[in-house]
């Protein structure tokens, strides 16, 4: 070697650095919190397969347009300074905190709320809508009943367990009937089953007929038309 092609070898420039796993999955990370913040802190990003690429700069993904939040297993192309080096394959890992049950419940039994506990989980498979804080919130403090049989220590999902329903069929109502000033009460039975809010068909023996109403109150209703 000629003593200038050594010194233009010692002088050159260093090679740029491998994009690394770790930019990758910092990047995906990035990109779904960009797209929904509030998921950002329940999401773990792992590369299952990427063939790293020399390039120095600011590494980024592109997410599919569906689903909104990557969940499982994803393909997203990989580009440093907005020009694409290759695709990496990530695994979208979510968690969220899901109630938990100490007892055996059949369907139809009371739950105690004050006994659910919540545990911190990967629900990225999970079957079914799981029972997180923000879905029990919704119930407002109603009391609870089993919907379906519940096993002690499972997770629960969302429809394991609900409202108690305000009527059920076959179940006493009592209708208010308003028209103006005429205000009449009648004895009737509920044709479906309801919470508190819902509409539902009652139905009267005393005049034999059908009528649409809403639930205000465990077996209490409001007329809304004749059927």
């Amino acid at each position: 070697m000629s003593r200038l092609a050594l010194i233009l070898l010692l002088t050159a420039a260093p090679a740029a650095a491998q994009v690394s796993s770790d930019q990758v999955e910092t990047a995906m990370l990035y990109a779904i919190a960009a797209r929904i913040p509030d998921v950002s802190s329940r999401i773990q990003v792992a590369v299952v397969r990427f063939a790293g690429s020399d390039a120095t700069g600011t590494v980024s993904v592109s997410l599919p347009e569906r689903p909104l939040v990557p969940r499982g297993r994803v393909q997203v192309p990989v580009s440093v300074d907005g020009s694409r080096v290759g695709s990496a394959l990530l695994h979208v890992a979510h968690f969220d905190s899901v109630a938990i049950y100490p007892e055996s419940a059949f369907s139809g039994d009371m739950v105690q709320a004050e006994l659910l506990r919540f545990v911190w989980m990967d629900v990225t498979r999970f079957s079914g809508e799981p029972l997180t804080r923000t879905a029990l919130a919704a119930y407002d403090g109603q009391e609870l009943i089993a919907r379906t049989a519940i096993r002690p220590d499972r997770a629960l999902r969302r429809n394991d367990i609900g409202p108690r329903p305000a009527a059920d069929t076959g179940d006493p109502v009592r209708m208010t009937y308003r028209r103006g000033a005429f205000v009449l009460e009648l004895a009737c039975r509920a044709r479906d089953r309801g919470r508190v809010g819902d509409t539902i068909r009652v139905y009267a023996d005393d005049s034999d007929t059908v009528y649409r109403a809403r639930l205000t109150a465990p077996g209490r209703a409001e007329w809304i038309e004749t059927l």
